[in-house]
């Protein structure tokens, strides 16, 4: 399964993400005791611990300039030649529910920062009863690991905070046992070690143990003056952290041959496999990608690297890198034309094999293009539209009632006449619903007369007629009973369940009694991890959304079919259709947003609406944006060229 975070393109590179400074213990949460009674012999400047910082590549701990740079509180302070955090317990007053304390670590241009949460606890009676902080003399109440892969044993930071030496001195915890990942890990007088060359890319021992890892620590505190003894567990969380060692490996045969039909300009050409896998995360990688030896300009080429996830959580998160190869001419300087993909891993740690992966492309195709004079000119056909159509009194705003059996000739010009209800677009004769609100109350047969001119002023006229039926209420979508305009796209949704259950503009399909707003187009799964023209999508019409065509009727309203009129510069992982218009091939699932801001990938890893019902929470654009859009899309000239036969 994908999860996809991060785009590459060949005017730039993802850089690695990681700072070179880091807190290998992090995110600490203390409970401490808020004591009423004022009592005077009860130490209350307490260390809470002591600093510690490492470069990404070592185990020597450094020594930054430290500061606190949270608000302001004259209770904290640093012991800067020790790395201490002292904190005064009499800070802690009644209306405090917590305190964060904010701390900078900082070496020449590196930075890191830290945070400790003070949780305040009230004392029954106003004393300090050490019994009920016993688990807290053991561990933190919350606190994070992290390590590099690769390095050598190293001390991560305290199991506890050293507060409550102060405040409870007869308590002294006497044995910490890690009950498992010992292969992994050790506690050795208080403090927890990480063992040499951690593997954050593998999961099994001797290699192992991954990105993230949970281990059982058991404590036993002691009272020396009572001589009680208590029992405490609880499971401390360790990031193992990424380095970029591991070089790209190509999913395909290095020498890849590639037979072209007749092609154009801004044709892709590659056959949707050349691939590169990396088994780092992409944040650590730094990737680029060349074509070599292509000594006429006759190629260029986009690229996408991909954060690949899994359904196993331990699996650590890998990079795919595609690549895809488009023509810059309409023919090949000669044939075969070969050149060199070359795949590179910029950032790969030295040492660690090689850096650049190359694949030699062959392609083998037609060395002239092919002139006009050889294509046919189709014979002229007659207007025609069906004698009459059925329709549900429930169908929303732009569904499209009918159209010519085939493309118009793009100099007519069509209109309808004497109706509110329907409209037709001027150049391809599609009929659509224009208001809704009057759809609900007309009468069950409504006549229809559309016009047309050509160049030469003849005037044509067909009439047709349309049978309004009222759905099974019952089978229908109850949401969209009372529902006069539909706001949003049925591409928002990026699941079946919140595709049926939800109304979109253009929607309103009827077929056995039953109308259907939002239609969702599904796919073999085992077609979820692959690049495929048939990627499942949520639609209003399945015949027409998607089909490769922004027509008339979609170039009204962005919402109408954002999956066939969205534009390169607003989509993820997915390929346009020739003329850099429309999704032609994504991967897995293609959701979009009212702006015809368009996504595709595996669902399970897609950010989901807060209700979770898999929608991707693009509802609510702004109506005046989408005016805008809507307008600037009925000035086109071009809307004459995208009209579906």
């Amino acid at each position: 399964m994908f999860l996809f975070l991060r785009r590459l393109n060949t005017s730039g590179r993802v850089e690695g993400v990681y700072t070179a400074l880091y807190f290998p213990q992090s995110d600490l949460t203390l409970r401490l005791p808020y004591l009423l009674e004022n009592d005077e012999s009860l130490k209350t400047e307490l260390t809470l611990l002591n600093l510690r910082t490492l470069p990404n590549d070592s185990i020597t701990s450094r020594n930054p300039k430290y500061q606190i740079v949270s608000e302001s509180d004259k209770y904290v302070r640093l012991v800067t030649e020790k790395g201490q955090v002292i904190y005064n317990l009499r800070s802690l007053t009644q209306t405090d529910t917590s305190r964060t304390i904010v701390i900078q670590a900082q070496e020449e241009k590196d930075k890191a920062t830290m945070e400790i949460k003070i949780l305040p606890v009230k004392e029954i009676g106003g004393k300090l009863n050490c019994t009920e902080f016993t688990k807290d003399m053991c561990f933190w109440n919350v606190s994070k690991y992290r390590i590099y892969e690769n390095q050598l044993a190293t001390m991560l930071g305290k199991i506890s905070s050293p507060a409550f030496k102060t405040l409870c001195p007869t308590y002294h915890v006497i044995q910490y046992e890690l009950l498992n990942g010992t292969e992994y890990f050790q506690i050795i007088n208080e403090s927890f070690y990480s063992k040499p060359l951690l593997d954050r890319d593998t999961v099994d021992y001797p290699g192992g143990p991954g990105a993230h890892v949970e281990v059982q620590v058991k404590c036993i505190v002691r009272n020396e003056q009572s001589g009680a003894e208590y029992t405490h567990e609880t499971n401390l969380d360790i990031d193992i952290l990424d380095l970029d060692d591991n070089p790209p490996i190509a999913q395909i045969s290095n020498n890849v041959e590639i037979t072209l039909r007749d092609f154009t300009a801004n044709t892709r050409l590659d056959e949707n496999d050349l691939m590169v896998k990396d088994a780092d995360s992409n944040a650590s990688n730094t990737y680029t990608v060349k074509i070599l030896g292509d000594v006429h300009n006759a190629l260029y080429i986009t690229y996408d690297a991909i954060s690949v996830d899994y359904t196993n959580p331990e699996i650590p998160p890998t990079t795919a890198i595609y690549t895809r190869v488009f023509s810059r001419t309409t023919l090949l300087p000669k044939s075969p034309y070969k050149v060199i993909l070359q795949v590179t891993d910029e950032s790969l740690i030295p040492g660690r094999g090689e850096k650049s992966v190359n694949i030699t492309l062959s392609f083998i195709g037609p060395q002239h293009h092919l002139t006009s004079t050889t294509t046919a000119t189709p014979p002229k056909k007659p207007i025609s539209f069906p004698t009459s159509v059925t329709i549900s009194r429930l169908s929303l705003q732009f569904f499209r009632v009918t159209q010519p059996s085939f493309k118009p000739p793009t100099k007519f010009n069509f209109s309808i006449l004497d109706s509110k209800i329907f409209n037709v677009t001027p150049k391809g004769g599609i009929i659509y619903v224009a208001n809704t609100s009057l759809l609900q109350t007309a009468p069950f047969k409504i006549p229809l007369t559309i016009q047309w001119s050509t160049p030469g002023h003849k005037l044509f006229t067909a009439s047709l007629t349309l049978y309004i039926l009222n759905p099974s209420t019952i089978l229908v979508n109850n949401s969209c009973i009372n529902q006069t305009t539909a706001l949003h796209s049925c591409a928002n949704a990026m699941a079946r369940k919140s595709c049926e259950s939800q109304c979109g503009i253009g929607g309103g399909s009827f077929s056995n009694s039953t109308t259907s707003e939002c239609i969702w187009r599904s796919n073999n799964p085992a077609n979820s991890a692959i690049m495929t023209e048939r990627y499942e999508t949520c639609t209003a019409d399945l015949v027409h959304c998607p089909d490769n065509i922004c027509d008339e009727l979609e170039h009204l309203d962005p919402r109408i079919c954002p999956q066939d009129c969205t534009i390169e510069s607003e989509v993820h992982f997915a390929e346009m259709n020739r003329g850099g218009r429309g999704i032609k091939s994504g991967l897995g699932t293609c959701s979009c947003n009212d702006m015809m801001q368009c996504t595709c990938g595996p669902v399970h890893f897609r950010k989901t609406g807060s209700d979770g019902s898999g929608a991707t929470g693009a509802y609510g654009s702004a109506n005046k944006e989408v005016a805008r859009i809507k307008k600037e899309r009925q000035k086109e000239t071009a809307i004459s060229d995208a009209h579906k036969g």
